[in-house]
């Protein structure tokens, strides 16, 4: 049985596939820098000093599509060191093509840039992660629909895939764009250039929850007031401002110190929020909110992290009727399981 998980419109008709946990890596328009605050000093040090790469020259295309590299996507690679194999593997493949460094490319950049080369679909690296894009889809509003896996089967309620319907009609023949990455259980599928206007870390209307739960949660719970709000052995305090949310996360950190054991989550009003407001109270998992004047939809996987396979479904004349991913087949598990490709854990 269909169901509907929300709509999405694609007014510059390229689409975007990602997990948008990791949209606070995702740069847009702007320069693909790492915040000091998303990882270890070290490690934004050594991805803000990576180089992005072209190969050029008469048979690019050809050496490119031959290279069997996984940083390489078209006739690119980004976020690599300096003297990176892949300088080695063009020259070897015997053919008229050279590698030269580029400037840094904006995360959108990428994406226009890989998808004139393969409009069809293509992965797009940002930071070690990666999306999916897809040219050529209708500006929508369309419908996100998933199907779920069979009710009598050890997987019931999860769901087997999920896509964007483009147009009406029966698909002859589907089409690989890529394995979308997968590291936070959740996905979204964007319009590339709204994408530039989400806002993330950034709340809408200035407020904040943080919420705490583990081992001591009750101790802390019992030791600080005003009492937070109890779900599912969470603690919430609720739509706090800046200097609430201050206060109450010192009180949680000097807690902390003392030895108590418990994780705490800060969760700013952006635009992540509003879309898993939505997914944890649907029935479906799923929320759809506008974005830059395009609509997204997100959902949870039900499947956890992984690198899923997406496809476009097209018809005997060509109209591409899906953009869809595959999350829970049996056999696409199996065949991930084996080659470790696509694992789903």
């Amino acid at each position: 049985m269909l169901e509907l998980l929300g709509t999405a419109s694609f007014p510059s008709g390229d689409l975007l596939l990602i997990d948008f946990g990791l949209l606070r890596m995702w740069c847009g328009d702007q320069p693909p820098l790492l915040g000091a605050a998303i990882a270890p000093p070290e490690i934004v040090a050594r991805a803000n000093a990576a180089a992005d790469f072209e190969i050029v020259g008469p048979d690019a295309d050809a050496v490119a599509a031959r290279l069997d590299l996984a940083v390489v996507k078209g006739r690119y690679a980004f976020d690599l060191p300096d003297g990176h194999p892949v300088v080695d593997a063009v020259e070897r493949a015997g053919l008229d093509a050279t590698v030269r460094q580029v400037p840094r490319m904006p995360h959108y950049q990428r994406v226009l840039r890989l998808l004139d080369d393969l409009p069809g679909g293509v992965e797009v690296p940002f930071h070690g992660g990666w999306g999916v894009a897809v040219r050529g889809v209708p500006a929508g509003p369309l419908r996100v629909l998933g199907e779920r896996m069979d009710p009598d089967g050890p997987d019931h309620g999860k769901w087997q895939s999920v896509w964007v319907e483009c147009a009406e009609g029966t698909p002859v023949e589907s089409v690989e764009c890529g394995y979308v990455l997968v590291d936070e259980a959740r996905l979204l599928f964007a319009d590339a250039a709204a994408l530039n206007s989400w806002r993330n870390d950034d709340p809408n209307d200035g407020l904040f929850d943080v919420a705490f739960w583990g081992r001591d949660a009750n101790v802390v719970a019992d030791r600080i007031a005003p009492a937070p709000d109890t779900a599912d052995s969470e603690f919430t305090w609720t739509d706090l401002t800046l200097d609430e949310l201050q206060v109450r996360y010192g009180e949680l950190e000097s807690l902390r110190a003392e030895g108590l054991r418990f994780a705490i989550d800060l969760r700013p009003h952006d635009d992540h929020f509003r879309v898993l407001g939505q997914m944890r109270s649907s029935s479906t998992e799923s929320g759809s909110i506008d974005v830059g004047g395009a609509r997204m939809t997100g959902w949870f996987t039900s499947w956890g992290d992984g690198a899923f396979p997406v496809y476009r479904d097209v018809a005997a004349d060509g109209t591409v009727l899906r953009v869809r991913v595959q999350l829970g087949a049996p056999e696409i598990i199996r065949a991930a399981a084996a080659s470790g490709t696509a694992v789903v854990r």
